[in-house]
């Protein structure tokens, strides 16, 4: 009887597992790859794919008083599953992650902007003291 528990819970285990099968997805051949560093922390890549991913960056440091962020300039395009050209132009600086691109709303650009408008003011130190000094 404990072999028949036994058989029965392994075969509810087996057809248990998820029965769909993928396909395997080739692999992209790299049609063009450039990279370059400099020692003054300035960088710069670029490549393509075979299935039409891209990507190009550059950066270089900014010095913003005693910080010296990296300030990054790039872009990005592929191909969406649906088959619509996607492509994404960006900046990150000392005032975020800004894209551009023809996937992001308005309202999601808009956001971002106002976002970055309002991080300008803030005060990185808490204002707060309970102990105040009379």
């Amino acid at each position: 009887m404990l072999k028949l528990v036994f058989l029965c819970a392994f075969l509810g285990v087996c057809f248990a597992a998820p029965q769909y099968y993928t396909r395997p997805e080739q692999v992209a051949a790299i049609l063009r790859l450039d990279s370059d560093s400099y020692p003054d922390g300035s960088y710069n890549y670029n490549y393509e794919t075979q299935n039409g991913i891209a990507a190009q960056e550059q950066g270089q440091p900014k010095p913003v008083g005693n910080d010296a962020p990296v300030v990054v300039q790039g872009t990005y395009q592929y191909t969406s599953p649906d088959g619509t050209p996607v492509q994404v132009n960006y900046v990150a600086d000392e005032n975020g992650f800004r894209p551009v691109g023809n996937v992001i709303s308005p309202g999601v650009q808009r956001t971002a902007e106002q976002a970055a408008r309002n991080a300008a003011v803030v005060n990185p130190y808490n204002p707060y003291n309970p102990y105040r000094n009379y």
